[in-house]
């Protein structure tokens, strides 16, 4: 534990207010009540290796979760410029799960395999506007409760 002229400045979490000295602007608590009732399923494309990645975030700035699957994306040797968000609805974990479950059906996952559901995908030429209309095609399918607000009892 950091004490006196040692410890490292404090600044107010991004999303719960409280006082952190973590080096992102949220701290490391869980902000569980924060995911139930907002957020947002995005997809993020990585031209040059043709990757798209479909998450859940609860961040409303794009530089934040773009960067962050950049930087996952850099780890894995891909090339990661001109990387962008080019979809992004409401939902919570199970919209992105009903999301990336039924695009394991369409497109090949690059990580996982046969034993574990993908974020990521290999689209092999599909312009992008043909990715964002299958991603909106698939978003009408998801059921209304994981769009709409839910009350926590439900979890």
């Amino acid at each position: 534990m950091w004490y006196g002229k040692d410890a490292p400045p404090s600044h107010p979490c991004s999303i719960c207010g409280e006082p952190t000295t973590a080096q992102f602007p949220m701290c490391t608590r869980l902000h569980l009540d924060n995911q139930k009732t907002a957020g947002s399923v995005y997809a993020v494309w990585f031209p040059y290796p043709r990757i798209l990645k479909v998450g859940f975030t609860t961040h409303t700035s794009y530089a934040v979760f773009v960067n962050a699957a950049r930087g996952r994306a850099k780890r894995r040797g891909w090339e990661t410029s001109d990387c962008r968000c080019i979809w992004n609805q409401p939902g919570d974990v199970r919209t992105e799960a009903f999301m990336q479950s039924t695009l394991a059906f369409r497109w090949p996952p690059v990580i996982g395999g046969e034993s574990r559901l993908s974020e990521w995908f290999r689209v092999p030429g599909l312009p992008e506007a043909k990715m964002v209309k299958v991603l909106d095609e698939i978003y009408g399918m998801v059921p209304a409760d994981t769009t709409a607000d839910v009350p926590a009892s439900l979890f």
